[in-house]
């Protein structure tokens, strides 16, 4: 039986709607505190907090970089309070804009995770199998859910290894406080619903929710399917896209019809 997870008050599992998860993103805390305040108008379920740009942008080396995440979390926080909030460093090897080693990113992590300002914690499993654990041990012992990611821009893996990827995640952390998150690029349709069934045969498998996403044009189908599909939630844009292909957050909310 899927569990699900809670992140703030807002549910995601089986048993519950897709929920709409919207990047705020940018290289100053102003920039993050419009975008937060630009998703309090629309149907926004969840933020999540892109950190690595306003890191990039700030130069921060490992000294400074926690106080940089903890200001961009508060002016966050303070723009939205209503909005739970994910915390997210997505690093230059998955797409993002700050690159950073496996220690100085697990630190930064297990700092929002024991700081309270994040309702939740995106955790890059590609990253060192230490690295990763020290952050899930702080997640469970400060019950503070984690988004296991795995992003693919340039490819879509085949379907069984897909499979084996989130059973990997389901493994990681406890289905009731971890969520498993697998985006790719397909390059044909065949890969699109290469995705799709992936999804379907993990959410039969597993307890932990998922979001799984074919990103760009070709993918779009997955961002408004996917629940059909065993996805729990969808990315959507307030301001600038995180990803290719995400659609405005009022378009998704329309066309889920919500």
């Amino acid at each position: 039986m899927h569990t699900g997870v809670m992140i703030g008050e807002v549910p995601l599992g089986a048993q519950h709607e897709t929920a709409i998860i919207a990047p705020v993103l940018g290289s100053t805390l102003d920039d993050l505190a419009v975008g937060a305040r630009v998703a309090l108008d629309a149907p926004v379920d969840i933020l999540e907090v892109r950190l690595d740009h306003v890191l990039a942008a700030s130069h921060a080396n490992p000294a400074r970089a926690d106080a940089v995440v903890r200001a961009a979390l508060k002016a966050v926080r303070q723009a939205a309070p209503s909005l739970p909030r994910v915390a997210t460093i997505r690093t230059a090897r998955e797409g993002g804009e700050w690159d950073v080693s496996d220690d100085v990113y697990a630190e930064l992590l297990c700092t929002i995770v024991d700081s309270g300002l994040a309702h939740a914690v995106d955790v890059e499993i590609a990253r060192h199998p230490a690295a990763i654990s020290s952050v899930l041990n702080a997640s469970e012992n400060q019950n503070v859910p984690i988004v296991l990611s795995r992003h693919y821009f340039a490819s879509t893996p085949p379907r069984e290894s897909m499979v084996a990827m989130l059973e990997y995640m389901a493994t990681l952390a406890p289905a009731n406080l971890a969520i498993a998150k697998l985006a790719v690029m397909p390059r044909t349709p065949e890969d699109v619903l290469a995705l799709l069934g992936a999804g379907v045969e993990a959410k039969k498998k597993l307890e932990h929710p998922l979001i799984t996403i074919a990103m760009g044009r070709l993918g779009m189908v997955s961002r408004l399917a996917g629940k059909v599909f065993g996805s729990d939630a969808s990315f959507a844009t307030v301001g600038p896209q995180s990803a290719p292909g995400q659609l405005s957050a009022r378009t998704l909310a329309s066309l889920l019809e919500r």
